[in-house]
């Protein structure tokens, strides 16, 4: 059987957390006292620790703004969060060796290519990528470490050399078929020894070797492409939290439930909508090739997780509310739009052009509503929108998105939905783009009061 075990900043965030992982990941090595046919094989991806991918991008933008000894500071703490982590798996007298031979190269090219940053006043995609990279590139070192303590036999490979992707620096798409042919070529191999490879997530490399991201919660992908690549039994997902639930349980405090199995349409629909359980395109690639995921808890590892499956029931299953905080709710009316066509494709071409998607929408006659995340949101979009149609925004908007199998052709969920919010001002409901989801906007101030409302009404104790 040969698993895929991938695990999270959280469970990559503390040297504590580390061993934990580690001591899972070993378990499903194998064992040199089983038979060669009865031995399990495993892959093990890691994301950055918590909170490093973030720091990263903090320094180049301290980098392209001339901050020099800011981020040089911020270098030297990072190196030294590492370095004590690093300290706790290996021993006294090969500790210092083994981290100038290992890990200190990496720190010094990261200061280069910051004073690099910081002499242009500027940096590319492809500079971005690289510099991301490095806190996978650190964590996976410090994971062979771990595992090498487990008494794992277990080789470090860089990602780079196997996933091969377009030159889409910060988001690159897959090539499948090369990066399929290199899993047989490198990794299959060690398999093969009873060796467990340990490969940094979220990066690939484009044809001739420049590193590539996967996109931002792109290490889940990491595991889904290896699964598919090497047509794995199955993609175990280790967090922080037991599985799949009905709601964020920071947000919601009591009656939280856990499924044990979530449907993938309802999941892509959560992935989607805000989720950050999963990144949406490990669940669909996956699933989609019949290789199971699972969902696990890295430190509650009895508990049985949440299983992605491929199909739903028949009738109506409610599975979760999710909320986003921070859109742009826009409003665009336009009388002459009547009985006119081209008049959504001008104004989504306006989106389209500056890079931003857009989310919720709703149209009638004489108007269309739309909405985009609030970090996307540019004053010059506005002036172009404003030359084809009168225009209202509003800002500080929550989407507040019910999600499960069929309900929005249920009319039992909507009427219970409209019942249970009452007169609170809901400005935008989108019901019929997806029966999979009931999408709404609520004002920010009333987004805590709707979930928690809507919860106990949708998933009573």
């Amino acid at each position: 059987m040969l698993r895929i075990l991938k695990f999270g900043g959280t469970s990559m965030g503390t040297a504590q957390a580390i061993a934990q992982s580690a001591r899972i990941a070993a378990r499903a090595a194998p064992h040199q006292t089983r038979s060669a046919s009865m031995r399990g094989q495993a892959v093990v991806i890691v994301s950055a620790m918590a909170g490093v991918t973030n720091e990263l991008i903090a320094l180049m933008d301290l980098a392209v703004h001339e901050r020099t000894e800011a981020v040089q500071a911020r270098v030297r703490a990072l190196e030294e969060r590492h370095h004590a982590v690093w300290n706790a798996f290996v021993d006294e007298a090969t500790g210092r060796e083994s981290w100038d031979e290992q890990m200190a190269p990496l720190f010094e090219k990261l200061r280069l290519l910051l004073t690099g940053t910081s002499l242009v006043g500027d940096i590319s995609d492809r500079s971005y990528a690289l510099i991301c990279a490095f806190g996978e590139r650190f964590s996976s070192r410090i994971m062979q470490r771990a595992l090498s303590r487990e008494r794992c036999r277990c080789a470090m490979m860089d990602a780079g050399e196997l996933i091969v992707t377009d030159a889409q620096y910060r988001e690159a798409a897959v090539d499948f078929p090369a990066s399929q042919r290199r899993f047989r070529s490198k990794i299959r191999p060690m398999l093969r020894r009873g060796i467990v490879p340990v490969l940094p997530g979220f990066i690939g490399a484009e044809p001739s070797g420049h590193t590539t991201l996967l996109g931002r919660g792109g290490s889940d992908y990491s595991a889904s492409i290896a699964g598919i690549c090497l047509h794995a039994d199955v993609v175990e997902i280790w967090t922080d939290v037991d599985g799949i639930m009905s709601a964020d349980p920071r947000l919601v405090k009591r009656g939280v439930r856990t499924w044990r199995k979530v449907e993938l349409a309802a999941m892509s629909e959560m992935a989607h909508s805000g989720v950050k359980v999963l990144h949406p395109k490990t669940v669909t690639a996956a699933v989609q090739k019949k290789i199971p995921v699972i969902v696990k808890n890295t430190f509650r590892p009895s508990a049985p997780g949440t299983v992605i499956v491929p199909t739903a029931s028949a009738r109506p299953q409610l599975r979760g509310i999710v909320t986003q905080a921070g859109q742009v709710l826009f409003h665009f009316t336009e009388p002459g739009m009547l009985a006119s066509s081209g008049f959504i494709q001008r104004l989504s071409s306006i989106f389209a052009r500056h890079g931003v998607p857009i989310d919720v929408c709703a149209t009638s006659e004489i108007s269309f509503t739309c909405s985009i995340d609030g970090k996307d949101f540019r004053a010059g979009i506005l002036h172009e929108l404003e030359e084809i149609a009168d225009v209202t925004i509003r800002r500080n908007m929550t989407k507040v998105c019910v999600i499960g199998n069929r309900i929005a052709a249920d009319l039992r969920v909507l009427h219970r939905i409209a019942r249970t919010l009452g007169a609170m001002p809901v400005y935008t409901v989108s019901v019929g783009s997806s029966t999979d989801n009931i999408t709404l906007m609520v004002d920010e101030r009333d987004a805590s009061r709707a979930l928690q409302i809507l919860h106990r009404s949708l998933f009573p104790s």
